[in-house]
């Protein structure tokens, strides 16, 4: 786990520097507008397949790939709960309110006795030699990822400009 925050770390660094010296502009601005909106939408359904392969509510299936979890998961249902408050504080239009609602799950669970209290909040830092691989992994994520939100949020904005006028 803490070499993926420190590839996380570097990768970001990296992509400072791609930025400041205008590298990642020359990226974005060669890649079509078409591609990078799929992009975007490809970046957010893995993200979400992601978060429900590990709150339980979707598992592997032989047969299928893909199934419903086992509601009789206590992680399901922390799952769940964390979904609707987030969804509720979105509806609600509240400042943050996917990271709050990461919060008052991580919260819920801890309080049921299903999610372990942290032993610590600070670590070491590792070495960064076996992760070379995984920065420049990351370091492509970032691009792409920020070339889809931005191409995505231009989008709607002028979407939202052309209807106000």
């Amino acid at each position: 786990m803490a070499n993926c925050f420190s590839c996380c770390f570097v990768a970001s660094i990296l992509f400072i520097l791609l930025t400041v010296f205008k590298v990642r502009e020359m990226i974005i601005d060669a890649i079509p507008s078409d591609i990078k909106y799929a992009i975007s939408a490809g970046i957010g359904l893995f993200i979400a397949f992601i978060g429900l392969q590990g709150g339980k509510l979707i598992s592997k299936s032989d047969s299928t790939l893909v199934t419903v979890g086992a509601l009789n998961n206590p992680l399901v249902w922390i799952t769940i709960f964390g979904l609707v408050v987030t969804i509720f504080l979105m509806i609600a239009r509240v400042p943050g309110a996917i990271f709050i609602g990461m919060i008052v799950a991580a919260v819920f669970g801890i309080a049921i006795g299903q999610i372990p209290m942290p032993k610590a909040f600070i670590s070491g830092v590792p070495s960064l030699s076996p992760i070379l691989v995984k920065l420049f992994s990351i370091l492509v994520i970032l691009i792409l990822s920020k070339c889809g939100s931005l191409s995505s949020l231009s989008y709607w904005l002028l979407s939202l400009i052309l209807l106000v006028l």
